[in-house]
């Protein structure tokens, strides 16, 4: 079981005042939950750095003050089966970047409140999960995240926000929608967020003509929140759909 190797490394960081495991070029096979610890990095090689991730396990960080994930590869089975979801943050503060996820229900969940303190998610690569109720990335209850700048391709949802994920930063992603998706970005019952500068493309969208109409069943950018800010997004086919209060969505192009 390489997760309980991975977890003694982590525990013993943790227990000297924090620092970094580093994890070598090569295919780890996980069998249990990655417990991460405060003030820990876990850190790879890239793309050769790959966890295989077994049914319902995860990297899980809970009540943490501060922790970095970064360079890894994160590999499910299944966008459909499953796992359920590739990382875990409930109650935590975190730097999650540069990592390549794919194959999961849901990628990456942040969940719970965190005040004073800053989750940040960017750079990464999210591919074919968000299928069967799953999402590309999930904050659910809660503030102050800031997901900026990472690719996802082939997530029925690709950011989603509910359950007061409130005064959150989704900024400079692009997102890659197929047929079957249903929302690039949801906003369900959020407040104060700003939604800018992200860009939604459908597989089958001429990129070079802003205006090229495309048919498909989801939504670019879905707002049921209340004053929240969406501008500067560019869609490729479909424009923003507002149905909160009190919303500013202006200078979006579709």
């Amino acid at each position: 079981n390489t997760a309980s190797q991975i977890n003694a490394a982590i525990l013993a960081c943790n227990n000297t005042g924090g620092g970094r495991v580093m994890l070598l070029e090569g295919t780890y096979n996980i069998e249990g939950n990655i417990t991460m610890r405060d003030n820990v990095t876990l850190a790879g090689q890239g793309m050769g750095s790959r966890i295989v991730v077994d049914t319902s396990r995860r990297i899980d960080l809970n009540g943490l003050s501060w922790a970095n994930i970064n360079n890894l590869y994160l590999s499910g089975a299944s966008r459909m089966v499953g796992p359920s979801i590739a990382i875990q943050l409930t109650n935590s503060a975190a730097v999650i970047h540069d990592c390549y996820i794919q194959g999961f229900v849901t990628a990456i969940s942040i969940d719970g409140k965190k005040h004073n303190e800053m989750t940040e998610v960017r750079d990464c690569y999210i591919r074919e999960c968000g299928y069967n109720g799953g999402y590309g990335i999930k904050l659910a209850g809660y503030q102050g995240a800031i997901i900026t700048n990472n690719k996802l391709y082939d997530c029925r949802t690709g950011i989603c926000l509910m359950g007061g994920a409130d005064r959150n930063i989704i900024q400079g992603n692009c997102i890659n929608m197929k047929a079957t998706n249903n929302a690039a970005i949801h906003l369900t019952t959020s407040s104060y967020c700003v939604i800018s500068n992200n860009v939604i493309m459908h597989e089958n969208a001429d990129t070079t003509q802003i205006d090229n109409p495309v048919t498909w069943d989801g939504y670019s950018l879905y707002i049921a929140g209340q004053q929240n800010i969406a501008q500067g997004n560019t869609s490729f086919g479909k424009a923003p759909v507002n149905e909160g209060t009190s919303n500013d969505v202006k200078d979006n192009k579709y």
